[in-house]
């Protein structure tokens, strides 16, 4: 009995060991290095929100926007003056209404005269406006028949995957509706055309997805972006290691040959190997815990200024922290080359970084810190990282 428990002692000694080693590990692989912090000054009504925003490059400098819900307004800095802000103030009803601002309502800022503000609970979805939130145009997007929304994706726009221009184009990122036997034929793109007013889905989902069930309905929903040298997206997918090519004339994918796998997470996970539709009456619970808890790929940038894209990873908490309610993961950020060629990967700790609000600007990669607004709810702060210069390739 005596040896047993000091036998249990030691596997406790070895796997704590093991844990630190492994936090060590994470902790000191740094490819990213923080540069400071920007912080811009928020107003009595204004709250840390990453529902949606945005950063701009003006005439004026560059642009961050927010959705603001508490006043149903748009929050604009110029990231030079951050100390400063205005505000629009957006109507719900009436000639110039366009609802009430909720997490699913989404925006882009072009310039002053020319913001998009995407509302699907409302009779158009999708709005042109100017600064004085005079409504310029309305559009029926996707569908001026909303009951064809049941039958096809429907656009999902957030902070993390915001609206993209191309030209005369919008594209939105979109949510299925119903279970596909076969999903690598289900594009999950949507692109709107605003001179024409017409709209078309592109680039379905990776053949991946036809090998099983993958869990909750939100790793269904791919992250892209767009890199405007080479005319192309890039577009990743919650459970494929690989990144592809979108090409919007043919509305297809191609892989991108090269490693875009993490080097902290496993290949993601199939729930069950079978044609898992709703109408078999799914347990939500076990789906829920099994994705929750099971790592996978999320957000896609690309960094014109420093010639890289980041590709975000999810590094999800185990089922037995997600049954005590942790749910929340960590997150690593892969660096790749304009060739695709990883140059590192780096984690951050979700206690301090908010995994959900990274955005690429002139100054650098931004990630929004949590604790500090925390510390002072007056602010809306940053960490500003640039790429060790020993590290470029």
């Amino acid at each position: 009995m005596k040896r047993l428990s000091i036998l249990f002692i030691f596997l406790l000694l070895l796997f704590a060991c093991s844990n630190k080693r492994q936090e060590k590990q994470l902790s000191s692989s740094s490819i990213l290095e923080e540069k400071g912090v920007l912080s811009l000054q928020l107003d009595s009504v204004t709250a840390y929100t990453n529902m949606s925003y945005g950063i701009t490059e003006t005439e004026q400098g560059e642009v961050f926007s927010m959705l603001n819900a508490y006043d149903n307004s748009i929050k604009i800095f110029n990231l030079s003056l951050p100390s400063k802000s205005s505000s629009i103030y957006l109507e719900k009803e009436g000639k110039n209404g366009i609802g009430q601002i909720t997490p699913i309502v989404a925006h882009l800022y072009v310039n002053r005269d020319s913001i998009f503000i995407y509302n699907q609970w409302t009779k158009y979805g999708l709005f042109l406006i100017n600064s004085k939130a005079e409504v310029i145009d309305k559009f029926n997007v996707p569908f001026e028949n909303k009951d064809l929304l049941a039958k096809f994706p429907y656009p999902m726009p957030s902070g993390g995957d915001p609206i993209v221009k191309v030209g005369n184009k919008l594209y939105f990122t979109c949510g299925y509706n119903l279970f596909q036997k076969k999903f690598s034929e289900q594009p999950m793109i949507l692109e709107f055309d605003i001179t024409n007013k017409t709209s078309r889905y592109i680039f379905p989902l990776s053949k991946k997805y036809d090998k099983g069930f993958w869990g909750s309905s939100f790793r269904y929903i791919p992250s892209f972006a767009y890199n405007p040298s080479i005319n192309k997206f890039i577009i990743s997918y919650m459970i494929d290691e690989k990144l592809y090519f979108g090409n919007a004339k043919s509305g297809k994918i191609s892989l991108i040959d090269k490693d875009t796998s993490s080097k902290f997470i496993a290949s993601p996970e199939i729930y069950a190997d079978i044609d898992y539709g709703f109408a078999k009456n799914p347990e939500y619970n076990k789906i829920n815990e099994f994705t929750l808890s099971n790592s996978d790929y999320t957000l896609m940038r690309y960094d014109p200024y420093q010639s890289v894209y980041y590709r975000v990873v999810n590094i999800r908490p185990s089922k037995a922290d997600v049954k005590r309610g942790q749910t929340t993961p960590n997150i690593s950020i892969i660096v790749l080359d304009s060739n695709f060629n990883k140059i590192g990967e780096q984690f951050f700790d979700t206690k301090k970084y908010d995994r959900a609000m990274i955005l690429v600007s002139k100054k650098g990669l931004l990630i929004a810190r949590k604790d500090l607004y925390d510390k002072n709810e007056d602010e809306l702060s940053f960490s500003i990282f640039k790429i060790k210069k020993n590290e470029k390739k």
